[in-house]
């Protein structure tokens, strides 16, 4: 599962800087594009590439979907899911993200995924708006994951790249953080 989860981070990271790149000609930059365009973007491109992305096993491309949680009478929506391995072991992967949004938004998603069986992959992906200037600051994500008592690991390195958005003057940067929720 590992050399999966890196393959869809890896996608991701591609489709954020061709995304970025094609908003810059327009004089935007990866901001301007909503949140829900760019899960349905990956999960498009995911499903595109599954064969390489999947390790040739079979799998199911979900968006937007209710999920019971166990132990309680609710169900959640979720952003992107994909249920790998039809005629073996069914391993389910679930993917929450945010783009340049509030640290207790993060949370919120993060929580939702935790709450979720433990034999899920959980990821939560987020693309942070960082002024250049507080680069060295370090993350939304890395403080985040500092002060929580859920557990998570970084899948990869984090990946940045410059970008450009209208709400700011001041340079800027894209932190692509993706972590796997446990």
């Amino acid at each position: 599962m590992e050399q999966i989860l890196n393959n869809i981070k890896n996608k991701i990271i591609d489709i954020a800087l061709r995304e970025d790149e094609i908003l810059k000609g327009l004089g935007k930059g990866i901001f301007y594009m909503p949140e829900l365009a760019f899960v349905y973007t990956v999960g498009k491109e995911i499903s595109l590439n599954g064969a390489k992305i999947f390790n040739g096993r079979e799998f199911e491309w979900i968006r937007e979907s209710k999920v019971s949680i166990p132990g309680r009478s609710t169900t959640e929506i979720f952003d992107l899911i994909f249920e790998v391995g039809k005629k073996e072991k069914n391993e389910i992967i679930v993917i929450e993200f945010k783009m340049r949004d509030k640290d207790y938004k993060y949370k919120s998603d993060i929580e939702k995924l935790h709450k979720l069986p433990s034999d899920y992959f959980k990821v939560f992906c987020a693309l942070e708006d960082v002024f250049e200037k507080d680069q060295n600051n370090g993350s939304r994500m890395t403080r985040i994951v500092s002060n929580s008592e859920i557990k998570m690991k970084r899948i990869g390195e984090l990946f940045t790249f410059p970008t450009w958005s209208e709400h700011y003057k001041n340079k800027m940067l894209c932190f692509v953080e993706i972590w796997q929720v446990f």
